[in-house]
């Protein structure tokens, strides 16, 4: 199924492994536009192409969806100039190794599928609402058992999702892992309580936090509010 541009851009910012802010800072823009780019909710000017690809090293026609599947990734064109530099003796190393490689992987999967390791997870049994609030201090939690795999290490525990104002990136229902951390930056998504009720939300510029569903108002804080921020989301897993 083809991706939407939105998608593309995600896709080849994290090939290059570059955040919203770092590539924002490459094209001198706000990096909230990478972030409206990135959902879907605005297209970029036509100006921006060629910029914005060069700072994604990824050709025009590639960013616009042009490709087939004979086109190659940024990573499989290394490979091809590096192979082409390589002596013939060389060469038939490499496709041995390349051969062994696949022998090895295939044996490992294969091992790992019988053997899976999970992890114990707390998981808070009030959610966070991702979408009109509900009160979030709370003792009551349950371990979960995950696989080993999903659970990002920094994680510190884990907090159910109740709402759809965070789709498509945090489905209803679904589980996401917190870190417990003083602040994040605006663009980054955490967990925060707004006199009394959480919210999952992302953090926006101007004492505000933001939906990413556009179907949703942003929440701003006001003078005499009480927000504070319980932790950062590092992950997120849908059962």
């Amino acid at each position: 199924m083809a991706i939407s541009y939105g998608e593309r851009i995600k896709m080849y910012r994290k090939h290059a492994n570059l955040t919203q802010k770092e590539l924002a800072e490459k094209l001198g823009i706000d990096h909230t536009a990478i972030s409206n780019w990135e959902r879907d909710i605005y297209k970029y000017d036509i100006e921006m192409l060629v910029p914005l690809s060069k700072a994604l090293g990824v050709s025009p026609t590639d960013l616009l969806g042009f490709y087939t599947d004979f086109s190659l990734s940024p990573d499989e064109e290394q490979l091809i100039k590096t192979y082409r530099d390589l002596e013939d003796t060389d060469k038939e190393t490499l496709m041995k190794l390349g051969e062994a490689l696949n022998v090895l992987k295939d044996s490992i999967k294969k091992t790992a599928d019988k053997v899976k390791t999970f992890i114990s997870h707390p998981v808070f049994l009030i959610p966070a609402s991702a979408g009109t609030g509900q009160f979030l201090d709370s003792d009551e939690y349950e371990l979960i058992d995950f696989p080993e795999e999903v659970v990002p290490r920094d994680s510190n525990f884990a907090v159910r999702v109740s709402g759809d104002s965070m789709e498509p990136d945090y489905p209803d229902e679904s589980i996401v892992f917190i870190k417990q951390v003083k602040s994040i930056e605006p663009g980054e998504v955490g967990i925060f309580i707004v006199n009394n009720e959480g919210f999952l939300k992302q953090l926006g510029d101007s004492d505000n936090l933001v939906s990413i569903n556009p179907n949703y108002e942003d929440i701003q804080i006001q003078q005499f509010d009480e927000c504070r921020l319980v932790g950062k989301v590092v992950g997120v897993y849908n059962e």
